[in-house]
Formats: structure tokens, C-alpha cells, sequence
């Protein structure tokens, strides 16, 4: 509130960040990171120089994968964790790395698709041998970040947990490739199917 946002905006579906400055955006974003929604602790100052690093690897000239969405979604990710009470079914790492994959999920996107890139044989898609380039870029992008001292909002995690935080941020981040969609419709459907009793009666 300090930052001039209401809890109740935050927790609401109500925030648009369009509507706020650099600075309401940046305390938005460190809200919806912040330990009290999954435990895992932090420097403060790592995670504001993370965030501003993301923030300058969004291009300010593409109209939709920029910043604001990143924000957008992480605040979607914010709020599902709590309406469907993450906590119940997911440990403090893995709510923190899907928060944290969520702040970097399309950084760097260049504002076209992979069938684009995979058509024109643009760079990416060499790099990525044409398998979700963007989304394979966005991952790269996150854990270079993370590699830097100044922005490691992982470093007070143990090797194992760093190494189950880094598959969760991959997996999470290349399932947002909309070529795995239907296949993850299927997934979900054959789950409700085969426990469609247990579901049915919750």
C-alpha cells in the first residue's frame, strides 16, 4: 500500500498494468514474488535488480509480449495460487518457481511466432532446431539471469532444490508454446477420466 496499490486490487482480478507506472508495476511484481506466498526466502535487493533486468529484456516496441503481460500473468499465477489453494498440493519451491517462471515466461519475444521463425529460418529457430524456439529462448534468458550474482533469486536454495526449481521454470515455461495445448487438454481429460468419481464426488 505504501506503493499506492491496494491489497484488495492485488487480490482481486481487477489490476490492470496498463494502468500503472514503472514503479507500481515493480512493487506489483515484487508482491506477487514476495515470500509470504511461498516461503522461499530472499534478498530483497537481488530480487529488485532481477526484476529490472527482466523488465529491460521485454521489448518496449512489441504491442503484446511485452512487460505489462509479463506482469499480467504473473498476477493470474498469483491469484490461482490462492484461489485454488496452491499450498495444498504444491511445496513452497515449486509455487515459487512457477512465480518466478512467470515473471520471465516471454522475455525477449520478438512480437512473432515460432512458425514464423521456424518459416524464415530466423536465427532462434536454428538455435532450438525449430522445437518452441521463443519458448526455449524465454528459459535461457530466465537462468542467465539467475546466473548473475546480483540477480540469483535462487542463490538460498540447496543444490537439490535449485535443480527441481530449474526443471519446474523449464517445463512451465515451454508449456506455454501453444502447439502443446491440445495435447495437455487430452492430458487433463484422460486424468478427469480416470478419476472422474473421486472428482465428481469433491
Amino acid at each position: 500500500e505504501n506503493a499506492g496499490l491496494a491489497l484488495e486490487l492485488l487480490n482481486s482480478w481487477n489490476l490492470n498494468p496498463l494502468e500503472l507506472d514503472k514503479a507500481r508495476n515493480h512493487a506489483a511484481a515484487m508482491y506477487f514474488v514476495g515470500p509470504h506466498n511461498h516461503g522461499i526466502s530472499f534478498d530483497p535487493v537481488v530480487m529488485a535488480a532481477f526484476l529490472e533486468t527482466a523488465e529491460a529484456g521485454y521489448l518496449k516496441a512489441v504491442p503484446y509480449h511485452n512487460w505489462f503481460h509479463a506482469i499480467d500473468v504473473t498476477h493470474g499465477v498469483y491469484r490461482l495460487l490462492r484461489v485454488c489453494v496452491g499450498e495444498a498440493y504444491l511445496n513452497n519451491c515449486e509455487r515459487y518457481a512457477l512465480l518466478v517462471s512467470a515473471i520471465c515466461h516471454d522475455v525477449g519475444h520478438l512480437g512473432l511466432n515460432n512458425t514464423f521463425l521456424i518459416e524464415t529460418a530466423h536465427e532462434i529457430a536454428l538455435r532450438y532446431n525449430d522445437r518452441s524456439p521463443l519458448e526455449n529462448m524465454h528459459c535461457a534468458r530466465l537462468f542467465e539471469y539467475v546466473g548473475m550474482p546480483k540477480c540469483n533469486v535462487f542463490a538460498s536454495l540447496t543444490k537439490p532444490q535449485f535443480q527441481d526449481v530449474r526443471k519446474i521454470c523449464i517445463e512451465s515455461i515451454l508449456h506455454t508454446d501453444n502447439a502443446r495445448h491440445f495435447g495437455m487438454i487430452k492430458e487433463v481429460q484422460m486424468m478427469y477420466e480416470v478419476n472422474s468419481e473421486l472428482l465428481d464426488a469433491s
